[in-house]
């Protein structure tokens, strides 16, 4: 029974939704009554039961945006996320792109506020972006899981595919 235990841990949560799919390491479960199909939801360790009583959690959201507009884009999310957290707490990060194959661009935010820890990463896509964001509410339960390092869609095991 322990034997079937453990390779059930192993099953990564894939996720498809309206816009694609991606997936989560073994332990993640979606919150059902924090996502509002079809493009916003919320994912946490399976010991917690929502977002509120998780030291982490995550929430994958897509909007429409045309991908010629992606140099406005961090102008007009930065006063969002500055109204939201204040100017001092968030470090934006550099326009990426990912992988000349697939040509996937990317914006970074990481915020530090009281209490709290956001690290955001901006896929876009043709005519959408989606947007990763880690919330971490205790530091050092997330070190101890190993969440902190994986802040990046290039460490992280949440993949959109």
């Amino acid at each position: 029974m322990r034997a079937l235990e453990a390779e059930e841990e192993q099953i990564p949560l894939i996720c498809e939704k309206e816009f694609g799919s991606y997936r989560f390491d073994p332990g993640w479960i979606e919150v059902e009554s924090e996502s509002v199909d079809p493009y916003l939801y919320t994912y946490c360790p399976e010991e917690a039961s929502d977002s509120s009583d998780s030291p982490y959690y995550m929430t994958v959201s897509c909007e429409p945006y045309d991908i010629d507009n992606i140099g406005q884009f961090s102008s007009e999310h930065y006063p969002l996320l500055a109204e939201k957290y204040g100017e001092e707490s968030i470090e934006p990060g550099a326009y990426i792109v990912t992988d000349d194959n697939t040509g996937i661009s990317m914006i970074t935010f990481e915020i530090t506020a009281p209490d709290v820890h956001i690290y955001q990463w901006n896929e876009f896509y043709d005519r959408y972006h989606v947007t990763f964001e880690l919330t971490i509410n205790d530091e050092e339960i997330a070190l101890q899981d190993n969440i902190v390092d994986r802040s990046s869609t290039t460490a992280w095991s949440l993949r959109y595919e």
